[in-house]
């Protein structure tokens, strides 16, 4: 591990006990100047999963996967820009900037044989490697419960700034609204309250800028012409999403899961892994 366990933030008692033994936290310093955080585990020797996390949200949230892969993968997770352990007081928020950072991170770590696994927003951020760096060093691809876009109207682009005008207005009642969204059956209530915390700790103009400036991008063309080997893994609330990835990248597999919320890879978690190994063992495995 690159520099072993440097702090821990706010983990909780139970992410401490699984993750502590073998979870290194590391840094480096993005070519803008930003210092970016991670958590790395795993198999230096193996292929890496590289995990990415949504909306304000920190790498530890996909703690239940970095236990789970840790024995067969090289696992690092990123706490983008403004998010986690990393900076939040970065001047560059816009997606192509985030994107950059992933590619930056890949470099850093000097990985090469990679599986990309993004969620929510990054999904957008993932598919922007690519269109910036190319597939080359990818052995696939994760995208988790995550809108594609497409070309939006001014009708959709107001209402959605008027939804997201809540942060700035009342933080409390826009994240009371917000978490709704992340579960079907509500999680233990330490876990939710470790997770805000941590939340709250991106400045409200931050989170404002970083959903503004991603929510007009479409990134379905760069699916289209795509080989790389893609899973899109969804709940029903995304049905209507995912029938349109088919349609126009019938090459990417999708999985439904269902009795879930958006932050299905932790509701669910033994269900969302042995999804996310099967297809690795099937289409990865040949890269």
């Amino acid at each position: 591990m690159r520099g072993g366990i440097l702090r821990l933030g706010l983990f909780g008692a139970a992410m401490m006990a699984s993750l502590c033994a073998t979870a290194g936290r590391g840094e480096f310093t993005a070519s803008d100047g930003v210092r970016l955080s991670y958590l790395e585990s795993g198999r230096p020797d193996r292929p890496a999963l590289v995990f990415v996390p949504g909306w304000m949200c920190p790498a530890w949230i996909w703690e239940k996967q970095i236990t789970y892969f840790q024995e067969s993968y090289h696992v690092v997770a990123l706490d983008p820009r403004a998010q986690g352990e990393s900076d939040r007081g970065a001047a560059d928020l816009t997606p192509a900037r985030r994107s950059r950072d992933i590619v930056e991170l890949l470099a850093h770590l000097q990985l090469d044989r990679v599986v990309l696994v993004a969620w929510s927003m990054a999904v957008g951020e993932a598919l922007g490697y690519i269109e910036q760096n190319g597939a080359g060093n990818l052995r696939a691809l994760v995208l988790v419960d995550g809108f594609l876009g497409q070309d939006p109207t001014k009708e959709s682009l107001l209402g959605r700034q008027a939804w997201l005008s809540g942060i700035l207005t009342n933080r409390s009642a826009f994240m009371d609204g917000f978490f709704k969204m992340f579960f079907h059956e509500s999680p233990p209530t330490e876990w939710v309250t470790r997770l805000r915390s941590d939340i709250d700790r991106t400045p409200a103009p931050a989170a404002f800028t970083l959903q503004a400036t991603a929510a007009p991008l479409n990134r379905m063309p760069i699916l289209e012409g795509l080989t790389l080997p893609v899973l899109f893994v969804h709940q029903t609330m995304l049905d209507r999403e995912a029938a349109r990835l088919k349609e126009r990248a019938p090459k990417v597999e999708v999985v439904r899961m269902e009795g879930v919320g958006h932050a299905l890879f932790v509701e669910k978690a033994d269900e969302f892994n042995r999804a996310v190994e099967t297809f690795l063992d099937q289409r990865a495995s040949r890269r």
